[in-house]
């Protein structure tokens, strides 16, 4: 049976304008969803993007390019805790994510309940061009809380 509490992955996609992004239009050209349909993301402000995460489940980041018959890629090279206070919250269980050797950003969520939202850091190139990285600054927020 299927029902609003069952606990589950997030994916978060990170969908990019590979053909119009630079470093002044990034937060209009990069955009975040996830595979939980229950958030809203004010366009142009990535901070207010807030993906949904269950309790000792993962959470996997992806990028992908906006127009997919461009050739273009997106790879997200690291997920990072903002340092100190800033952070807010300490849902993921490593403060820093990189990328595995199969080209895969994820992470864990801790296994209890956790008030608030991190506050977390997803860099990202385009075309592999590491001299050229993007930073973006969604939030995690955990659901399913006991009450």
């Amino acid at each position: 049976m299927n029902s609003n509490n069952e606990k589950k992955d997030t994916k978060v996609y990170l969908t990019v304008d590979t053909s119009k992004i630079n470093l002044g239009n990034v937060n209009f050209t990069a955009i975040f969803s996830d595979n939980r349909d229950d958030v809203q993301y004010p366009a142009g402000v990535p901070s207010k993007f807030t993906s949904k995460v269950d309790k000792n489940k993962s959470v996997t980041w992806e990028g992908l390019p906006k127009y997919p018959d461009s050739g273009d890629t997106v790879q997200i090279i690291l997920v990072a805790r903002k340092p100190g206070d800033s952070g807010g919250a300490k849902i993921l269980k490593k403060s820093i994510i990189e990328v595995d050797n199969q080209g895969n950003v994820s992470g864990k969520i801790h296994d209890s309940d956790i008030e608030g939202e991190e506050n977390y850091y997803v860099v990202f190139t385009v075309n592999n061009d590491t001299s050229n990285p993007y930073v973006l600054d969604p939030k995690l927020k955990m659901t399913n809380i006991s009450q």
